[in-house]
């Protein structure tokens, strides 16, 4: 599996303006993570290199024993109370990293995912760092277009075994 590593050196905040009908707030465990599944279901259903679908058990795997996974962390967009995007701050040896960056198949290209990752990137740069960490799949075009124009730049490609 060919994967792309990018970084993007923070200098100020970006502007996070968002559709009127979105609302954007931390993971609330008690009621996000069915909503988490369903927008994580529906990003990756029709991918190319399609993956199954997760369960609780999995999202507990996944994101709640990492070390790093933090609720106040981890932002959802939501839109007439569906989640419609999600992105996730992790550390990666002392490295903030965008971790889970979903958007729902029908609320692409709205501006959603500049405005998490812009309150991703503030929080980032208000824990002191300047510099943010991504890894996306070679062949997610669409999402390596999206982190690009964002002002993401690759910094290495590399090849990982395949699972």
């Amino acid at each position: 599996m060919n994967v792309f590593q990018l970084r993007k050196r923070l200098r100020q905040k970006e502007e996070d303006d968002l559709p009127a009908e979105v609302e954007v707030r931390s993971f609330a465990p008690s009621t996000d993570i069915e909503r988490w599944l369903q927008l994580r279901n529906a990003e990756f259903k029709d991918e190319k290199h399609p993956v199954r679908p997760w369960t609780a058990a999995d999202f507990a795997l996944e994101m709640t024993s990492r070390p790093w996974r933090r609720d106040d962390r981890c932002w959802l967009a939501f839109a007439n109370d569906q989640c419609v995007r999600s992105v996730t701050l992790a550390m990666r040896r002392d490295v903030p990293v965008v971790h889970w960056l979903m958007v729902h198949p029908d609320w692409r290209r709205r501006g959603i995912a500049r405005a998490l990752l812009a309150t991703l990137e503030q929080a980032a740069w208000d824990d002191g760092y300047r510099e943010v960490h991504l890894e996306t799949h070679a062949g997610w075009q669409a999402a390596l277009a999206c982190y690009q124009k964002l002002g993401y730049e690759e910094v290495i490609r590399t090849r990982r075994p395949s699972t």
